[in-house]
């Protein structure tokens, strides 16, 4: 695995609730779950191999995002870490926890293990996930070079490294290019030229490449080289300085409402995390690519993007009447969701908003106070 701190919580893996998590659970797939949270720097880390491997594997795993914070009992009664876990659920019954996982490669061997042998189907269990077969998963194999010779690289077998990084070392591709179980590799001031950089190509398993020759630690990033450019199409699912060369990461594990709210208003039924100064309610309308936006004390309207289920706001207009107490505050509390480009899920007529340290649960209105014209 590597690390990838350019990366945030890709929109894609959706967070769902503890009712919609028992309800996914009945399914024959796989499931890796991601603890969500607004800065969990352990999403980050494994994002990039998370979206490669549910790519590949999509018939038979998908990833799901829990709010860990707002679903405690879930979190406890399966015994999902703050880290990624992959549960496998074989009708309905959990046979298998894969717990923070560190080498993504071989779990497909594990899943196929599985399907030939799978265990007796059994009521979904109510002890926590211990009950279950849990596997754990060797550390990955580094190696630090800095200010050394790369010279010992060239007689190491193919699989002896998971991870590379070389400092002030130089270095061709004529060192490295057999070490294909490489995951992660970092090249800092190592003099690669272009035609060993894209012969790295060969390296089909790398997650992640940070190449970079700088002065010094506030030199600004080189632009993007031909020989760069060619390795991240010829290593789409590898991340290279922060970027990847697609990003379809299939995140939904069931049928599901996928729809864009637009054309509805919804209601604000709950918040958790930053509660609404004065109560709120947040009441939000879609209509025609523009969103209305009230929480108590004036009413926002502006254009939005709703794409990649994150709600892009552009200049809002705001109504300008005066509010009183905590009312007065709501309008700020408003901005700074709105602004923060928070996350939407939308399933059946519940609309889920996050964002800005808060969680808030709307109804569309239309379900919510079916009397009003």
């Amino acid at each position: 695995m590597r690390k990838d701190d350019s990366m945030e919580p890709t929109a894609a893996v959706q967070a769902v609730t503890a009712a919609e998590f028992e309800s996914v659970v009945t399914a024959d797939r796989g499931i890796i779950v991601v603890s969500f949270a607004v800065d969990n720097a352990a999403f980050e880390e494994h994002n990039a191999s998370l979206e490669w491997f549910a790519v590949t594997q999509s018939r038979r795993v998908g990833t799901v995002s829990v709010d860990a914070p707002a679903n405690g009992p879930l979190v406890e009664r399966f015994c999902i870490t703050t880290l990624p876990t992959l549960l496998i659920f074989q009708a309905g019954a959990l046979v298998l926890t894969w717990a923070a996982p560190r080498n993504l490669d071989a779990l497909p061997a594990v899943i196929d293990r599985l399907e030939a042998e799978p265990d007796t189907p059994i009521p979904l269990p109510e002890q926590p996930v211990a009950a279950a077969h849990t596997i754990a998963v060797p550390d990955p194999v580094s190696l630090n070079i800095d200010h050394g010779s790369a010279a010992s690289l060239a007689h190491m077998a193919p699989d002896a490294l998971d991870h590379l990084l070389l400092f002030d070392t130089p270095v061709t591709a004529a060192d490295i290019e057999h070490l294909t179980g490489l995951t992660l590799l970092v090249l800092m001031n190592t003099g690669i030229d272009d035609n060993s950089i894209q012969r790295l190509a060969a390296l089909t398993r790398l997650r992640q490449l940070e190449i970079a020759d700088r002065t010094g630690p506030e030199d600004p990033p080189e632009p993007e080289s031909t020989a760069l450019a060619a390795l991240r199409a010829a290593l789409p699912h590898t991340v290279i300085n922060g970027l990847r060369g697609r990003s379809d990461l299939i995140a939904v594990i069931r049928p599901r409402d996928t729809r864009p709210p637009m054309g509805h208003s919804y209601i604000s039924t709950e918040v958790t995390g930053i509660p609404i100064p004065g109560g709120g309610p947040l009441i939000l309308t879609f209509q025609d690519g523009r969103l209305s936006a009230n929480s108590g004390c004036n009413t926002a309207t502006g254009p939005v993007d709703l794409q990649g289920n994150r709600l892009r706001v552009g200049t809002m207009v705001h109504t300008a009447k005066g509010c009183l107490g905590d009312r007065g505050r709501a309008d700020a509390w408003q901005g700074g969701l709105l602004h923060s480009r928070p996350t939407w899920t939308l399933v059946g007529d519940t609309l889920t908003v996050r964002g800005n340290g808060s969680t808030i649960t709307l109804l569309d209105r239309k379900a919510a106070r079916p009397d009003e014209p």
